[in-house]
């Protein structure tokens, strides 16, 4: 049983970790979008 919850506690950790990772390359391309002030449109 302990086990389980730690392998479950392991899993959130990493999904936690990808969701982090994932919106602060959104923000990354957010900052880049809008350099020296300009806001550049999406290539798509």
């Amino acid at each position: 049983m302990e086990r389980g919850l730690g392998l479950m506690e392991l899993l959130m950790q990493e999904v936690q970790i990808r969701h982090a990772v994932r919106l602060q390359k959104a923000a990354e391309k957010k900052t880049k979008l809008t350099y020296r002030g300009v806001a550049y449109l999406k290539q798509r």
